[in-house]
């Protein structure tokens, strides 16, 4: 159930909604002042501790770090430069993972990506290499932290499940930063979204937010707002499965988001070795929102998307049960869209009454993060997709490129895979192993670096393996479903061995297609000598 307020609301003790001042006083047992409870909440403090024009109605902000992608950070650094810029004046984070895979011809990917090299060592910036991270994976990991405030030039940029104020811009906004003048806007309204009960062990993250971006959105109720997390609900979800619905906010208009932190927020920093940037954020004893979405999680089923936007939301169930009307809607709305230019049917994909699908990819920095990895490979295990035209892709956000096993060892071990659960011990050494692979493996370059001189003390190699042994593998029972979500209670050489699993078995079936791929190659290019024809 989702329940949108039709005014403002105090909220008292962290867990208790009052929408009338002498109610808030009953619950508080003292006397409330609506503006003095306006500046109880977590957004508040945060702004007004990035505030530099002295008047909290009118904001002029300074960001603690900045991202940029490959898609916008070349006009970004040649307007700041044309502009006078120096040097980079705060963190600015240049991934290349937009354009890393796009097949536009020539040399444009490689000249974009050699540009931002070129300005990290010129400015001194953070620059990291194609195929390492995604950008709001890496800024989660390395930067995000409670009571910061980041700018992104993606619309996508949510670290608010970590306590971090994120806000997508355009490129202007960053230039402005770089030369170090001020994000100005006026105070946002805050918006409470109270998480209560309990996600149900078959509901992921990405059902909760489709189920609050379809009640928001097509009213506006958040729109240009800041949304702050907060409730008992909140401390039923691991921090992975927050940031599966913190980045999704995006889509309901809102500002910023934010959330309340806690013990878990805490591990997560700590299993990153960014411990230090943990702190308790939790509203005023009473603060006041300018309105609520309550949200009872207990009552979120699987939801799906339809097109043309992701509030275009359903119930899977309710969708199975009208399939064909609501297909039928789709496709109204998509001729309305195109204007007769293009043909758009749906209902041609119901067979034998069901919805066919023909494709299926969990990925990006919504749904690719290692929770949603594990639960698909949980339900997976031991059943097959069918032998259909069915394509199921699985890509698992991480920071680096693990080069685990080499071909001989990878083979071994696929084979004991087969045979057995495999239950890795993995030490503090090990662990600090990976931690240090993952952070030599972005380039931290210094301003004072010029752009051919190389520091000796900078340089990193990539291509050095880091090796790892298997021991002997141990019959253990077939992990469930339920265990999946006690997650947050796994020691760090616990998570670490099951993330290097993740890994063995994306790097073994990306080996396999890749003999295929030669295979069929070698085969087609002998034919063609042999027959002369294609």
């Amino acid at each position: 159930m989702v329940k949108l307020y039709d005014k403002g609301v105090y909220l008292v003790g962290g867990t208790r909604l009052a929408e009338e001042e002498n109610q808030a006083e009953a619950f508080a047992g003292k006397p409330v002042c609506k503006e003095e409870a306006r500046k109880g909440t977590i957004a508040y403090s945060i702004m007004e501790a990035h505030n530099t024009s002295g008047n909290m109605d009118k904001l002029k902000i300074k960001f603690d770090a900045m991202a940029s992608h490959d898609i916008t950070f070349v006009g970004i650094i040649q307007t700041a430069k044309a502009s006078g810029m120096e040097k980079f004046p705060i963190p600015y984070v240049l991934t290349n993972c937009h354009n890393s895979l796009c097949a536009v011809g020539g040399t444009i990917n490689e000249d974009d990506h050699m540009f931002g090299l070129s300005a990290a060592k010129k400015y001194g910036g953070i620059y990291v290499p194609p195929h390492i991270a995604v950008i709001h994976q890496y800024m989660r990991e390395m930067f995000a932290g409670c009571g910061k405030m980041i700018l992104g030039s993606d619309s996508h940029t949510r670290y608010g499940a970590l306590g971090t104020m994120a806000i997508g811009e355009g490129g202007g906004e960053l230039v402005k930063q770089l030369l170090c003048d001020t994000y100005d806007v006026n105070r946002p309204e805050v918006i409470a979204i109270y998480l209560d009960g309990k996600p149900n062990p078959w509901v992921g993250p990405q059902d909760i937010a489709l189920a609050i971006i379809g009640a928001v959105f097509k009213n506006g109720y958040v729109k240009n707002k800041v949304m702050e997390f907060v409730g008992p609900g909140v401390s039923t979800m691991t921090t992975d499965y927050r940031n599966g619905i913190d980045v999704m906010t995006t889509e309901t208009t809102c500002l910023s988001s934010v959330w309340r932190t806690d013990e878990d927020t805490r591990a997560f920093l700590t299993l990153h070795g960014r411990g230090e940037d943990y702190n308790e954020l939790n509203p005023a004893d009473v603060a006041y929102y300018d309105g609520c979405v309550y949200v009872d999680l207990s009552t979120v089923k699987p939801m799906i998307a339809l097109p043309f936007h992701p509030s275009n939301t359903y119930e899977i169930d309710e969708l199975n049960a009208n399939l064909g009307d609501i297909l039928r809607e789709v496709e109204k709305e998509a001729a309305h869209v195109g204007n007769g230019r293009a043909d758009y049917t749906l209902t041609d994909k119901i067979v034998d009454g069901k919805l066919k699908v023909q494709q299926g990819v969990i990925a990006g920095c919504a749904g690719g993060n290692y929770t949603n990895v594990v639960e698909a490979a949980n339900v997976l295990r031991g059943k097959t997709v069918g032998t259909e035209n069915f394509h199921l892709r699985c890509i698992l956000l991480r920071s680096r490129y693990l080069s685990i096993w080499q071909e001989k060892e990878l083979r071994q071990t696929l084979w004991k895979l087969e045979q057995s659960s495999v239950q890795l011990s993995v030490d503090r050494a090990l662990v600090q192993a990976i931690r240090r692979a993952i952070t030599d493996s972005v380039s931290v370059i210094r301003p004072e670096i010029s752009r051919t001189e190389k520091d000796p003390n900078q340089e990193t190699d990539r291509c050095q393996p880091l090796r790892l042994w298997m021991p002997v593998p141990s019959q253990q029972q077939r992990q469930t479903r339920d265990s999946l979500h006690q997650q947050k209670n796994l020691t760090a050489g616990e998570r670490y061995r099951n993330i290097l699993l993740t890994i063995l078995f994306t790097e073994t079936a990306f080996i396999m297609v890749s003999r295929r791929a030669m295979r069929r190659k070698i085969w087609y290019t002998d034919r063609i000598s042999k027959t002369g024809r294609k």
